[in-house]
C-alpha cells in the first residue's frame, strides 16, 4: 500500500528510517516539507501548509483514501492484529468514516469515545497527527476548510460534525524526545500524555460489550 511521507529536506535518515520501519507493509512517496526556518514561519504553520500543498495533489487522483505519515512514526503494540482489519476497514466503501488516526493522543480528563466497529472507537476531540488515513470523499468535501483550518490536530481533530476513529489500542507512537520542529522545543514531555492515554485505553476494554439494538458490526461500551 502507498503512503505518503511528510520529510525536510535535511532530514534525509529520518526518512530512510521510516521506510525501514514499514518495510513489507507500505510504499512510501517522500513529501518535501515546507521548512520554517527557511520560510520564516512557525513550524505549525510549515506542516499545515505542507498538508494542503499534498490534499490539493491527492484529489486530482482517483485514490479512495490518503495514508499520510510524518517522518518519526514507530510501530507501537498490536500493530500487527490491528492493521489488517483497518485495511479491510477502509477498502470498503460501504463504511461511512472521515478519517482514521492511528497516533493519537485522548484527553482522558474529559473522553469523549464510543465503539463503532469491534476494533475501531468514534473519538471526540483528540491530538497528534503523525500517522492519518483521510477518507477521499471527507478531503474533497472538506478542502476549503482544511485550506483555512490551521493546525489540524487543533481544528479538525476537534471538529464534532467530523466522523473520528482510532484503534481500541495505540499501535504507533511519534519519537517524543527529541528537539521538535513543530515546536520548536523538546516534546518528551508528550510521553506522559502517550502513557495515559494508553492506560485508558486498557480501562475500558473490559467494559465492552455488544448492544441488541446495534447492527453487529457496530458495538457500545457499557454506560
Amino acid at each position: 500500500m502507498e503512503a505518503f511521507c511528510i520529510n525536510l529536506d535535511r532530514e534525509p535518515q529520518r526518512f530512510e528510517m521510516i521506510k525501514k520501519e514499514f518495510s513489507g507493509i507500505l510504499f512510501f512517496t517522500r513529501v518535501s516539507a515546507i521548512d520554517g526556518k527557511k520560510e520564516g514561519i512557525t513550524g505549525w504553520d510549515a506542516l499545515h501548509q505542507t498538508n494542503v500543498k499534498l490534499f490539493n495533489e491527492l484529489v486530482l487522483t482517483d485514490r479512495p483514501y490518503y495514508i499520510i505519515c510524518e517522518d518519526d512514526i514507530y510501530k507501537y503494540v498490536n500493530f500487527k492484529h490491528y492493521w489488517p482489519k483497518i485495511v479491510q476497514f477502509i477498502n470498503n466503501p460501504s463504511n461511512v468514516w472521515d478519517f482514521i488516526s492511528l497516533d493519537f493522543i485522548l484527553n482522558v480528563d474529559k473522553p469523549s469515545i464510543e465503539i463503532y466497529t469491534d476494533f475501531l472507537y468514534k473519538v471526540g476531540p483528540s491530538r497528534a497527527t503523525g500517522f492519518m488515513i483521510y477518507n477521499a470523499k471527507f478531503v474533497k468535501n472538506n478542502l476549503s476548510y482544511l485550506t483555512s483550518a490551521g493546525c489540524l490536530d487543533m481544528t479538525m481533530k476537534h471538529n464534532p460534525d467530523f466522523i473520528k476513529l482510532i484503534p481500541h489500542e495505540l499501535i504507533v507512537k511519534q519519537v517524543v524526545n527529541k528537539l521538535s520542529e513543530t515546536c520548536n522545543k523538546n516534546t518528551h514531555f508528550l510521553e506522559y500524555n502517550y502513557d495515559r492515554t494508553v492506560a485508558f485505553l486498557k480501562s475500558r476494554a473490559p467494559q465492552i460489550h455488544r448492544s441488541p439494538s446495534m447492527p453487529l458490526q457496530i458495538w457500545r461500551s457499557k454506560k
